[in-house]
């Protein structure tokens, strides 16, 4: 009788700790998921934010009601929008990692976007259009938005949130996909040219021979 008490004993505390590590587990689960939906609609509003910032930049022409300033320049009219994750408290660890480092690291590519677009303005573009300058900000900005719009797709799906209904009058992603494509096809199209005129002039200068030949 008693090696049975004993064995029930056992039995009774090897299920009591499975129960409590089943409850301890379970609650974890549910605090992460928790965790989980509230950044998802935290960031995602940041995110949104963001990236309707970066639309106005990629369809910023540097115009004022379709003028130039007073000195016949273009200049930015809209400012470049900037994501600040860490600024929000969330639980972080709650996102899968891939993820997670996706969004943390948004801020360097807007710092390395910054950079590519002061250095298009100090080295390449000339007044008044400064064209080189314009299509920096279009080309970073519609790629940056872009990849904003795609971590908000991330989130929602990971939160399981339903699908926003659609609207044929304002699709940002479209109209950023639209400004990207149509950078990057003047920019080829530049480039192009000045490899062109780089190569006539090339030949132009290239000495021709004479055809006479030095005796000795």
């Amino acid at each position: 009788m008693k090696f049975e008490a004993a064995i029930i004993g056992l039995i009774g505390v090897i299920i009591g700790a499975f129960l409590a590590t089943l409850k301890d587990w379970w609650f974890h689960r549910v605090k992460k998921k928790e965790d989980q939906t509230y950044l998802a609609i935290q960031i995602s509003c940041l995110l949104e934010r963001f990236s309707t910032g970066c639309l106005e930049v990629a369809y910023d022409d540097g115009r004022s009601h379709g003028q130039p300033d007073e000195h016949g320049y273009l200049s930015p009219q809209v400012k470049t929008p900037n994501f600040e994750p860490l600024s929000v408290d969330v639980n972080w660890k709650s996102l899968p990692t891939s993820l997670m480092y996706q969004i943390l690291r948004l801020p360097s590519k807007i710092d390395d976007a910054n950079a590519y677009i002061s250095a298009a303005s100090e080295y390449a573009a000339s007044p008044p259009d400064f064209e080189e300058f314009f299509e920096a900000r279009v080309e970073k900005y519609s790629e940056l938005g872009l990849l904003a719009i795609e971590l908000v797709e991330e989130l929602r799906e990971l939160a399981k949130f339903p699908a926003d209904p659609s609207d044929d009058d304002w699709n940002p992603k479209a109209r950023l996909k639209e400004a990207y494509d149509g950078v990057r096809a003047e920019i080829s199209a530049r480039n192009l040219r000045n490899q062109i005129t780089a190569k006539k002039m090339a030949e132009h200068f290239q000495p021709h021979s004479s055809g006479v030949t030095n005796k000795p």
